[in-house]
């Protein structure tokens, strides 16, 4: 099932007709156009630029309902339609709604679900985070991206003119449009946040007695190798470097990476040889052949 606002299932060649005491007998071409927008959207094949296109096609068709004399209280009938959405009502086996609910609902349907699916996302995180909050620690910057996506289908469903008070579904509750942010999105962003400051203050109470006896040059290349966090460093004869000592008195660091690929592995190093706290040359890099670089390669 589509993730999102609607429950459905719809089957070939369905269509809408609009039940109203002003709606005219005579087969009308906006039904057609109608009836076809609809499948299209609630179509899971239906790509999103597909649902979106529908979605437009769906909004043209009530347009030309409204010029024909229908109102947004008018009734409309989603014939061979079987499911349920918010605001719709079965009558007699059919499926029935103001015409101003299916603007909403249906035509409007592939900006809803956007909200719906973002909105999901991000309260499956807080979830996720409450039950395990190393979850952040994993994830975290694709909490942020849901976050800031959540944040923009609020701002283009709210654009694309679908009222605030519109229920969007985010799981087993409803949510009006204009409070996703708040109550989704925004739920997710303060947990993360919450999360990263527990983070930050773990990484700068670790760095801490680093930082401490390290200045100059030494102090430089730590923190752009973010050594200890989370890059291994080595000191000579490729002794991994661990405390606040051994960065102290190490003439040398390094640190290396192995590549993989068809022609086998090979190793590559890069090291600073220091004159205490200051460094002595430039960078230099050497490489070889082989899984991880022998001792002798740290000098």
């Amino acid at each position: 099932m589509r993730s999102g606002m609607i429950r459905f299932c719809v089957v070939a060649g369905a269509c809408l007709l609009l039940g109203t005491g002003a709606y005219a007998k005579k087969h009308q071409a906006w039904e057609t156009q109608l009836g076809d927008s609809a499948t299209t959207i609630f179509n899971h094949s239906s790509s999103s630029d597909q649902m979106l296109e529908a979605g437009k096609d769906c909004l043209a068709a009530l347009e030309a309902a409204t010029a024909s004399g229908l109102t947004d209280e008018s009734n409309v009938h989603l014939r061979g339609f079987y499911g349920e959405f918010p605001g719709s009502r079965e009558k007699k086996g059919v499926v029935v709604a103001p015409l101003a609910t299916v603007r909403n609902q249906v035509c409007r349907y592939p900006n809803i679900d956007a909200v719906a699916t973002a909105a999901k996302k991000c309260l499956s995180w807080r979830e996720d985070i409450r039950k395990d909050p190393s979850a952040y620690n994993r994830a975290g910057e694709v909490m942020r991206v849901d976050v800031r996506d959540c944040n923009k289908s609020v701002d283009d469903a709210l654009a694309a003119g679908i009222p605030a008070e519109t229920p969007i579904l985010c799981g087993e509750k409803e949510i009006p449009l204009g409070e996703v942010k708040v109550k989704a999105c925004e739920v997710l962003a303060k947990a993360a946040k919450r999360e990263q400051k527990k983070g930050d203050a773990a990484r700068d109470a670790k760095l801490a007695p680093f930082l401490a006896v390290l200045s100059d040059d030494k102090l430089a290349v730590f923190t752009k190798w973010q050594c200890t966090l989370p890059v291994n460093c080595f000191g000579p004869g490729g002794v991994e470097m661990t405390t606040p000592e051994q960065f102290v008195k190490a003439d040398a660091w390094f640190m290396w990476g192995v590549n993989r690929d068809a022609l086998g592995p090979r190793w590559s190093l890069s090291g600073y040889r220091f004159r205490g706290m200051k460094r002595d040359g430039d960078l230099f890099r050497r490489g070889g052949k082989g899984d991880e670089p022998p001792s002798s390669a740290f000098r």
